[in-house]
């Protein structure tokens, strides 16, 4: 822990010896006389008094100190008590808050023997030891028992060592820690079973188990399976027109790295901020192993990938520690199944894939960094569980590798987590090879139906891709929203895919989805809200929900049609760690959809006050009243959810609303933004947070405001919503006088794709005097077409090294095949940089 005096600058390193005492340096707590000293312990500030001290002003530099407050189940480090010399070259270790690592890290150290002083000192080589650790336990690697304690340095700016206290003169000067030591230990285990010889853990089975299991193997040939009869994937309902191909999840899913500032709001991908790091892209896997050790969060829209990333990593490390005993065992979590503890769901886990581990097993794995896990879903962890997560996290963070997936930063937060990557949308490309893949020639048809802002909503997930190439596959068109796509799939489902079921219980199918998705919505707290529901507690609300229908035998009629949902439809069993059969939709989205038919059908029985406060308020209905509004066919109504959200609820949250309406009905939702007084900046970002084609016009006025402020986030806003309208505007915007402005119209103009703009970036490698062109490539790789592969081509000839260079990187992030036969060109280049820059890129 560290140690600080109230008043004084600097601090020092302290440790637990026996409960509620900390040993620590003389010198560090020396001007405390009758004041609290100050430690701060797993994010928490404490008090504590000086109760003894020996002190020679030398090599005698000892103090107890006692906390004023009794802290409960906190670990106490082992003494050696043996009064044997430490070995001469034995590795020492040491972990304190260094002056210039003030949230503490590690220092190895070796020993060199003993000083002639009296009492002597250990005395160390090779570490760079700083003030602020002094007070810090010396821990004997080999024996794994403290052997001393940090007190001094040689030469706080080199590795020159210093000296540290050996045990053997602690216990000495404060004989009582013997017996305390002892008392503690024989209570507390937890060090002891470190020592004690452990019997290798097995973990071939489990391994195999995930490689050999169904679910994980479904998972690396298609995107999610939606048809199962007896848990096992129906492969031939899939085709929706003969000789159609299935289509790989094998997409090349990529992220990108997030900057945050301090109080955790993102930066926009321009800003500029000198002297930070960059955003980089990764592919997906590649970007999880690379920040797993410190942890990341990785956020994403829903359907975007996030689950079936971290299944796909979880089934590549599990083969990877099948062949080499040195990596981590990966352990996927769902925190929506969450009933007690994170060590009891990775308990549930390894005994699902025939290993069975206790408790204290699996915190001993924890504690020596043996697990790779993946928790999936933070946005879907019960309230009550939050504290439980996040001191999870604090405990394990030094020693566990860990990935935790959400939708959004505002769900959930970070956990603390500094490191953040979002999943990127599938670019053109993508889509184009997606849709080829899964209709043929037809898949062009469709592209060309997906132009614009239709793209943005559909298609930049995968999920989303995938069922409008099954609506539009029987249809040939493509919905007008994202609330009717998902009902035209729905449909599809209950006419086409399930036609062998009995016609009275198809029939039923939409109302028994509709109360139960709404149901589970509910949860047991106003914000909470259930992913799972116990199979009897559905058959329980089905009943009801029947009985006040006037079905007869409504509970025969809940149990045989739920069990040919679970047959035929989108929701599926899980086994729940207690052995009790749960109910969940086969997709988070799916559930809200039905919610927001349920909610659609309630809304004129609704109450301004009830709809405000048991709908708006809370971010778990967001999604399904956003969905409810794409399918509502009065205007008057939409007008009235806008309207309230808006003016009592949340202004950007109505602005968002305001564009989910149907297309005809936004010219007056939008509206409502516009007829705000409201300073110009803030209708800029409800605008933006609208994402409405009606609000491109306002926003190219914006653009030409006297305020940069203002024409930065319209560039920005109009990038965000993709429309070609604004196409001239940002062109213009590319001559502004503000550089951020230009960076940021720069950024939109391939945000949005147009191949029109093609031309202006790769005039950029010939105009080099514009700063706004410092990194052109940044707008090709986003422009993924032919046309611009092919402008590119030539420039891998150019005489200007950094030309050929930037041109080599965009065609890999391009990837197309036209893309990769020009790398192959790339990778014979006479400079290693250009061969570099195409090989690191691909």
């Amino acid at each position: 822990m560290k140690l600080s005096l109230p008043g004084q600058q600097g601090w020092g390193t302290g440790f637990f010896v026996a409960p509620g005492w900390i040993l620590t340096c003389a010198h560090v707590v020396r001007q405390a006389a009758d004041r609290p000293v100050t430690v701060f312990y797993q994010e928490q500030h404490l008090s504590a008094m000086v109760k003894k001290i020996a002190d020679d002003g030398k090599t005698l530099d000892l103090a107890l100190i006692e906390l004023s407050e009794p802290l409960s189940n906190h670990p106490c480090v082992l003494l050696d008590l043996h009064k044997e010399p430490v070995a001469n070259g034995e590795k020492l270790y040491a972990y304190g808050y260094l002056s210039s690592y003030p949230h503490a890290a590690p220092v190895h150290l070796v020993n060199e023997g003993l000083t002639g002083d009296q009492p002597p000192l250990l005395k160390l080589k090779q570490a760079q030891i700083e003030s602020g650790i002094s007070g810090a336990a010396l821990l004997n690697l080999r024996s794994r028992q403290v052997c001393g304690m940090v007190k001094e340095t040689r030469n706080a700016n080199f590795d020159l060592g210093g000296g540290a206290i050996p045990t053997r003169v602690i216990l000495e000067q404060f004989p009582e820690l013997r017996e305390r030591q002892q008392a503690f230990h024989e209570s507390d285990k937890r060090w002891l079973n470190l020592l004690a010889p452990q019997a290798k853990i097995d973990f071939q089975p489990y391994l195999k188990s995930i490689r050999d299991d169904e679910d994980y193997q479904e998972g690396q040939e298609v995107y999610t399976p939606t048809t199962l009869e007896d848990r096992r994937p129906v492969r031939g309902r899939e085709t929706a027109k003969p000789g159609q191909r299935r289509f790989s999840s094998r997409l090349k899913l990529r992220v990108e790295t997030v900057k945050r500032d301090q109080q955790g709001q993102e930066y926009p991908p321009d800003e500029s901020q000198e002297g930070k790091e960059q955003v980089k892209q990764w592919d997906v896997l590649e970007g999880l192993r690379q920040y797993a050790t410190d942890h990341v969060v990785l956020i994403g829209k829903p359907g975007s990938g996030k689950s079936t990333s971290l299944e796909r990593l979880l089934w590549e490390e599990a083969e990877r520690a099948l062949h080499d005993a040195k990596a981590r065992i990966p352990v996927l979590l769902k925190l929506r199944n969450c009933r007690s503890s994170i060590e009891q769901l990775i308990r549930d886990f390894l005994i699902g894939h025939q290993v069975t581990l206790e408790r204290q097993d699996i915190e001993e794995l924890l504690g020596q960094g043996k697990f790779l896990l993946l928790l999936d879903g933070l946005n879907e962890l019960p309230e009550s569980f939050r504290t439980e997560i996040k001191n999870f996290r604090d405990r394990y963070h030094r020693t566990t590798a860990m990935i935790v997936s959400t939708r959004d930063l505002s769900l959930g937060g970070t956990l603390g987590i500094e490191k953040t990557l979002r999943m990127l949308p599938l670019t053109k490309g993508q889509m184009r090879e997606f849709v080829r893949g899964y209709l043929g020639e037809e898949g062009d048809r469709l592209f060309q139906q997906l132009q614009g802002d239709r793209l943005r909503k559909f298609a930049e997930t995968p999920l989303l891709l995938w069922m409008l190439c099954r609506v539009f596959a029987q249809s040939g068109q493509v919905p007008r929203n994202l609330g009717l796509a998902f009902r035209e799939f729905a449909k599809l489902h209950d006419q086409e895919i399930q036609e062998d079921a009995a016609t009275d219980s198809r029939e039923q199918w939409p109302k028994l989805l509709r109360h139960l998705a709404f149901v589970m919505m509910q949860g047991k707290t106003p914000k909470d809200l259930r992913l799972s529901i116990p199979r009897e507690e559905a058959e329980d609300c089905l009943t009801e929900y029947l009985q006040q229908k006037g079905r007869a035998n409504p509970r025969g009629c809940a149990e045989h049609w739920l069990k040919d949902l679970l047959k035929y439809h989108l929701i599926q069993p899980v086994m729940q760690p207690n052995f009790e059969e749960h109910l969940e939709f086969r997709h988070q989205l799916i559930q809200e959809y039905y919610a927001a038919e349920s909610l659609l059908r309630r809304l004129p029985h609704l109450s301004d006050e009830e709809l405000k406060r048991d709908y708006l308020n809370y971010l778990k209905w967001t999604e399904p009243v956003a969905l409810m509004l794409a399918l509502l066919d009065e205007e008057a109504t939409a007008l009235r959810v806008v309207r309230l959200a808006m003016d009592e609820v949340d202004l950007i949250l109505g602005a968002r609303l305001a564009g989910e309406v149907k297309p005809y009905f936004q010219y007056a939702t939008v509206g409502l933004i516009d007829e705000k007084e409201l300073p110009l900046k803030l209708k800029v970002q409800c605008w933006e947070a609208s994402h409405s084609e009606q609000a491109v016009k306002e926003l190219l006025v914006a653009l030409k405001d006297s305020d940069k402020d203002v024409r930065r986030r319209a560039a920005w806003a109009l990038g965000e919503i993709g429309s070609e309208q604004a196409v001239e505007g940002l062109r213009n915007a590319r001559n502004d006088p503000d550089i951020s402005v230009r960076r940021r119209a720069t950024w939109a103009l391939g945000k949005i794709r147009s191949e029109q703009e093609v031309e202006g970036p790769r005039n950029a490698f010939n105009d080099p005097g514009k700063v706004v062109h410092s990194k052109p490539t940044t707008t090709l790789e986003q422009i993924v077409s032919g046309q611009a592969v092919e402008e590119l081509l030539p420039t891998l000839k150019h005489p200007d090294i950094s030309k050929r260079k930037s041109a080599a990187y965009a065609l890999g992030k391009i990837g197309s095949q036209q893309a990769v036969e020009g790398l192959l060109t790339a990778l014979k280049d006479s400079d290693i940089s250009v061969r570099a820059s195409a090989a690191l890129s691909s």
